[in-house]
């Protein structure tokens, strides 16, 4: 059993017309030099500052987003340990163990991810998908070096976040103020085996609350024989799709706040590439803008009156209004709360042009 927490930072300081002293190595959403760990030219890697190395995906990336090609490679710098979890009881068998088995960090230059995988196993009984989250959201964490506090995985953010915006600001220039760099509202996604093969594989999403924290809680069920890689693009695509969200909601409460200027080119070039990618009919293979409209759909009005307001704004900043206006009109916000939908249903075909040979 397998638990992703991400937490999207958004850096914005690629989208700020005065100077701020980011330090401009590495370069997104491609860096020059990713060499694996493996390699004999390992130590040229790009590193960032007080994260880690820039390292190559060696399964490949996810179309179209080039930054997912490479990532940076945190888990010597941000700390974590197996460890035994969960109550003894009816639900957990004592000898319960959570190992963590990747800690990395995604960016474009202004949205980043950094995502915890921790593999839980060693339960006796069958376990629900709220104990599992539990476990891995209050899940230890530390900064190498810095401070040997341990914080709740879910309230990592802030920390991670001031230690970055630290580490990232080279020369002179204004003290670094704290909005240029933030974390969003945080996701985990939780993958498991299907018990009955022939349901055949299910996406779930729902707004949770795990450990003080609100939370955007997706749980993706793949039968034991499926296709491996088409489960991994799935959790990439609603990893990237949340992270995408969030971040064009921070970025447009700041233009509607006026810390952001919408004229600077970068902001609306930003915007205007993000809500494209958002209301596209398909991403890596699944549907995108409609799956938006449901996770948006599936829960109560109020969960999301900020994001609607913030999003009603963008009408006036992009050149994508009417779209953004068709998207807002497919929202019928409902009380039950979350969504679950078959995998298959979100698979959208690939329409291929065929090209005839000439004739005569």
């Amino acid at each position: 059993m397998f638990v992703t927490v991400q937490i999207p930072v958004v850096d914005l300081r690629p989208l700020i017309a005065a100077p701020t002293g980011r330090d401009e190595l590495p370069v997104w959403p491609r860096p020059d030099r990713a060499y694996s760990r493996w390699s004999a030219d390992h130590y040229r890697s790009n590193y960032v500052r007080g994260l880690g190395p820039v390292r190559p995906r060696l399964r490949g990336g996810a179309a179209p987003w080039l930054s997912e090609s490479v990532y940076i490679d945190v888990s010597r710098n941000v700390r974590m340990e197996r460890s035994h979890v969960g109550p003894s009881g009816a639900h957990w068998a004592e000898w319960t163990t959570m190992r963590p088995v990747y800690r990395n960090f995604y960016t474009d230059g202004v949205v980043g991810r950094f995502e915890a995988c921790l593999k839980i196993s060693g339960f006796g009984a069958p376990v629900s998908r709220e104990l599992l989250e539990e476990a891995a959201t209050s899940a230890p964490v530390w900064l190498r070096g810095l401070s040997q506090r341990r914080r709740p995985l879910a309230q990592f953010g802030p920390v991670l976040t001031r230690h970055l915006l630290r580490c990232t600001t080279a020369g002179e220039g204004p003290d670094p103020q704290s909005w240029w760099l933030q974390a969003a509202t945080p996701g985990v996604i939780t993958e498991a085996p299907l018990e009955d093969p022939r349901a055949g594989g299910h996406l779930a999403q729902d707004w949770v609350l795990r450990g003080g924290v609100r939370m955007s809680s997706w749980a993706i069920t793949q039968d034991a024989d499926g296709d491996a890689d088409a489960a991994r693009r799935l959790r990439i695509h609603v990893s990237r799709l949340h992270a995408d969200f969030m971040a064009a909601e921070i970025v447009a409460g700041l233009c509607q706040g006026g810390r952001l200027d919408p004229d600077h080119p970068p902001v609306r070039r930003y915007l205007a590439r993000t809500i494209d990618l958002l209301l596209r009919p398909a991403r890596h293979g699944y549907s995108q803008a409609d799956l938006l409209v449901k996770v948006l759909s599936g829960n109560t009005e109020a969960a999301y009156a900020g994001t609607f307001a913030a999003l009603k704004r963008l009408d006036s900043l992009t050149e994508r209004s009417e779209r953004i206006g068709e998207l807002l009109d497919g929202v019928k916000p409902t009380r039950r709360g979350g969504i679950v939908l078959r995998v298959k249903e979100l698979v959208m075909a690939k329409g291929e042009r065929t090209v005839e040979p000439p004739r005569g």
